[in-house]
């Protein structure tokens, strides 16, 4: 896992993406507080468990 901070996620984009297979997953933190997560789909992602696995208003 990787923290990155909006800032640099909104700049560097494609390049963090690009990184997922090797950091597993990337944090988003704004004003220091994690306020997001990126995880990388592969084809052993569960898409539907995951989905799920959110509130329901998601």
């Amino acid at each position: 896992m990787k923290l990155e901070t909006l800032r640099k996620t909104k700049a560097k984009l494609s390049e963090i993406v690009n990184r997922l297979g090797k950091d597993k997953s990337v944090v988003i933190t704004e004003n220091g507080k994690p306020c997001a997560v990126l995880l990388p789909v592969t084809e052993k992602t569960d898409l539907e468990s995951l989905l799920l696995s959110q509130p329901s208003d998601f």
